[in-house]
């Protein structure tokens, strides 16, 4: 049973000044929630620090005793800023793995925060900034990435999913996100039903034929439209063009060409397939840290929750 608490306490409202900026935080520029699991008391807060900066912290008490904090910071003024949280998250991860933390321990928060982040986005979004909000999926990615390592010793990768870049989704590493193969093929076939396939998805349904794990991870699945390198190729090309144009390196074309998910000056960053598939995995809204916030479920989310407590 978890247990946590959401405050929106009005006294909140307060000016913060930092030089001759000045900014008045109102209720829904910070979220507060603490999440008690049995032994595990987890505490998150999340506010902008002014009106571009929004900082964030996690802290994590097992048996009442501090077992770790995160930190987290991102300035949407930044150029390029999405492009650049990966490296963070890396960094961030790199750090809490040095602190040789039980791996069993870090499994439980992990496992903590995917059980209740559906819900806390339900709860949230629309009360509190959307910003504020997505702070806790870097907390949880950089969780996940120090778990994930300990299984696959591939070391605290993170590569940003394209979900994310196309406001689909919070953040998220690709690494961290699973497709269930059965479901994928099913997706897959009834696409063919209605538009020509291209070469790269003929191979994809090609190799689901003879794939034999139940799940297949998304960066795997999207290797079979950009290569894994090639796309941190682009991504770094992305971080130093100032331009904002479309140039030779964008691999799957501009943003603004058919086919490519929205529309927008420069690279596209997601083809169509993917935002089919995408929206035909997340039609229950789960996982939810991937399927993102303007995903609400009906009906409502299991909360897994005691009580919820607004202030």
């Amino acid at each position: 049973m978890v247990f946590f608490v959401l405050s929106c306490n009005n006294e909140e409202i307060r000016k913060e000044t930092s030089g001759s900026n000045q900014r008045l935080l109102s209720n829904n520029d910070s979220l507060y929630i603490e999440i008690t699991d049995d032994l595990y008391d987890l505490k998150f807060f999340s506010a902008f620090a002014n009106d571009s900066i929004v900082e964030s912290n996690l802290v994590v008490f097992y048996n009442n005793d501090s077992i770790f904090r995160i930190d987290y910071s991102f300035n949407t003024e930044e150029l390029h800023w999405k492009l650049k949280q990966a490296p963070v998250v890396v960094s961030e991860a790199i750090k809490l793995k040095s602190k040789n933390i039980s791996g069993s321990i870090l499994e439980e928060v992990d496992r903590i925060l995917n059980v209740t982040v559906g819900y806390i986005y339900y709860e949230t979004i629309g009360v509190k900034n959307d910003l504020v909000v997505s702070s806790l999926n870097y907390h949880k990615s950089i969780v996940n990435s120090v778990v994930r390592d300990a299984i696959t010793h591939e070391g605290c990768n993170c590569t940003v999913h394209p979900a994310f870049l196309t406001e689909q989704s919070f953040f998220n590493c690709q690494e961290e996100h699973f497709y269930e193969v059965s479901r994928l093929q099913e997706i897959l076939n009834e696409y063919a039903m209605y538009y020509e396939l291209d070469e790269s998805t003929e191979s994809l349904m090609y190799f689901l034929d003879t794939y034999e794990e139940e799940t297949l991870r998304f960066d795997e699945y999207y290797n079979f439209y950009i290569d894994r390198g090639d796309f941190e190729l682009f991504i770094d090309n992305m971080v130093t063009d100032t331009s904002g144009d479309c140039g030779w390196w964008c691999l799957l074309g501009c943003g603004s060409d058919h086919g490519c998910c929205s529309n927008y000056s420069g690279c596209c960053l997601y083809w169509h397939v993917g935002c089919y598939v995408h929206d035909k995995m997340c039609t229950d809204c789960e996982p939810a840290w991937f399927c993102g916030w303007k995903c609400k479920p009906d009906p409502k989310p299991a909360k897994n929750v005691q009580e919820i407590t607004y202030n």
